[in-house]
């Protein structure tokens, strides 16, 4: 290594000490801050970890870490800004700060946040950080915050300094968090419940396709019959369309009448029913807030079979 380049080393990490040493200071004034005494092993250490009720726009940064450092929001409101996108996080999220990195983090000045966070390395921090899905590399967005919250409060209690049973009480609720982590959002995890999801939602329109002329077509029965509760079918839904169950029924009843209107001859009240609407006054009146044609009007304009009959 060239002199110069060892001295650029060294003026760096003496810059990532001094911001490490002048966070610490700040922190301590207004957070509980805890670090381990003792190296267990060199596979996956514990370095820091603790609990901050962030004042009124309170910051930390621009600055980098020689260690990952993950924090979870459990009140109000911050930023935190990698080098390439800023991100505005609340309760039930956290965020991922990586060694060698630069980022800024920042309280709400109306709302602030406040968090539990932890720190750790070691030779397999990288591949353990690898099996957790975060959104583009540093968000976490929990699905169950109630879980989540409390092992992050397990965690970040105080053992006795340097008493190996707190050492290791310490790295083993690490491991739990962890594990939760990986159970909510793990890699392989997330590809299979994209695939479950796909399964769910062929199923679902399955049903739907076969049971659309039945006025009494609901989301319970969907939801029973793909086997979920109907919050979770919502969510199912809302992710892969964008919409709810209930509108997607909605819409693909105006869509199933506009092509029987275009493609067939049966007439406008015979459609009504096909589609589950035998009410034929709501049923013009939601065709025509649909199109803006009624009926009648739409199959005139585009109606195939129409044109046929009326243009020989």
């Amino acid at each position: 290594m060239t002199n110069e380049r060892h001295n650029k080393r060294v003026k760096k990490h003496a810059h990532v000490k001094h911001e490490s040493e002048r966070h610490v200071k700040s922190v301590l004034k207004s957070a509980e801050l805890f670090y381990t005494a003792m190296r267990l092993n060199g596979d996956l250490m514990v370095y820091q970890y603790g609990h901050h009720e962030c004042p009124s726009a309170h910051y930390y940064g621009p600055s980098e870490r020689e260690y990952y450092l993950f924090h979870y929001i459990v009140k109000g409101h911050g930023i935190y800004r990698t080098d390439s996108k800023e991100y505005r996080l609340g309760s039930g999220e956290g965020f991922l700060i990586k060694p060698g990195e630069t980022t800024f983090y920042q309280a709400d000045e109306n709302d602030p946040w406040e968090y539990y966070f932890v720190a750790f390395h070691g030779t397999i921090a990288k591949t353990v950080v690898a099996e957790i899905d975060f959104e583009d590399g540093y968000i976490f967005r929990s699905d169950n915050p109630e879980t989540m919250e409390r092992c992050m409060k397990s965690l970040c209690k105080q053992y006795p300094t340097g008493a190996l049973w707190g050492e290791y009480k310490v790295l083993g609720k690490f491991y739990v968090l962890l594990s939760e982590m990986i159970k909510e959002k793990g890699v392989s995890s997330s590809v299979q419940q994209r695939k479950q999801n796909l399964s769910v939602v062929n199923e679902a329109l399955s049903y739907i396709k076969e049971n659309i002329a039945k006025d009494d077509l609901s989301v319970q029965r969907i939801a029973e019959h793909v086997n979920l509760d109907r919050t979770s079918l919502y969510r199912v839904f809302k992710k892969k369309f964008n919409v709810s169950v209930v509108r997607y029924i909605k819409n693909y009843r105006m869509d199933r009448a506009a092509a029987l209107l275009s493609e067939t001859a049966l007439t406008c009240r015979e459609i009504c029913f096909r589609v589950g609407m035998p009410e034929y006054p709501n049923f013009c009146k939601s065709f025509k807030a649909y199109y803006g044609y009624a009926p009648m009007d739409y199959r005139k304009t585009f109606g195939t079979a129409y044109k046929k009959k009326h243009h020989k």
